[in-house]
């Protein structure tokens, strides 16, 4: 049954969901996740491989994930002397957070700097694409 899926009928199954919320969050589906698979789709994926994804591009970034992570561990040794309880989940997503918005903005938006409304959005965001499945 999963050759017949995967081999046979790969076409058949490889369409993603055209949700409501998609369509409004996404430019009517525009993005690599929910576009529909065909010829829009494989200039997309080729284009973030090519220009986001590749060795060279992610190398670039590597002093930007370092400095993020020596200031999430310095936040958690911080924590750990003033209270027991550590919110992993909330420190997680503030450090992906950090990495994509000095990555893909130029600058760090969120906690120290005062700017908590960047953060507030992209947890709305997030409960909003949770609310899709």
């Amino acid at each position: 049954m999963a050759q017949q899926i995967l081999k046979t009928h790969d076409l058949s199954f490889a369409g993603r969901p055209q949700l409501y919320s998609a369509k409004q969050l996404f430019y009517g589906c525009k993005d690599v996740l929910f576009s529909p698979y065909g010829e829009y789709w494989r200039q997309v994926r080729k284009i973030c491989v090519l220009e986001l994804l590749s060795n060279k591009q992610v190398k670039s970034f590597r002093r930007i994930r370092e400095e993020e992570v020596v200031s999430m561990i310095d936040q958690l040794s911080e924590s750990c002397i003033t209270s027991s309880a550590v919110d992993l989940r909330h420190v997680l997503t503030k450090l992906s957070n950090s990495i994509v918005s000095r990555v893909a903005l130029g600058k760090k938006y969120g906690g120290e700097d005062g700017n908590e409304r960047f953060f507030d959005m992209i947890r709305a965001y997030g409960v909003l694409l949770a609310a899709m499945w």
